[in-house]
């Protein structure tokens, strides 16, 4: 779960993505992670992220996203990856399907994701 957390965090831009964002829940078996919150995609061209990916606090690619998940031993990480791009590559499809404000804030929001995502789908590191 954190790995796609992360995944999905660097694919629209999520760059307010500190500690605080990230919660811990007490059930009998042990502790999960919660449900993912506060998620907001850059809208101040803050570009980089708070916490780091690996060493650097831009977008990563799938080379860096996949050598965390190696470390992790995060199970069918490629799939993850190809899940989450996927699935935010319909941002501003679904937006619009939604109701969602938008106009020139939406275009500038897709036009960063846009951005993002062919960072993460570069192979190298």
């Amino acid at each position: 779960m954190l790995f796609r957390h992360m995944v999905f965090n660097a694919a629209i831009g999520n760059v307010d993505d500190h500690l605080k964002n990230f919660w811990m829940l007490a059930t009998p078996s042990g502790y999960s992670l919660a449900p993912a919150f506060d998620l907001v995609p850059d809208t101040a061209d803050r570009v980089e992220h708070t916490l780091s990916f690996r060493y650097q606090f831009g977008c990563p690619t799938a080379g860096e996203l996949l050598e965390v998940a190696s470390e992790w031993e995060v199970a069918n990480a490629p799939e993850i990856l190809e899940q989450v791009v996927t699935t935010v590559a319909r941002f501003a499809t679904t937006a619009r399907q939604l109701e969602v404000g938008g106009g020139a804030a939406l275009e500038k929001i897709q036009a960063d994701i846009s951005r993002r995502l062919q960072l993460i789908e570069r192979q190298s590191a």
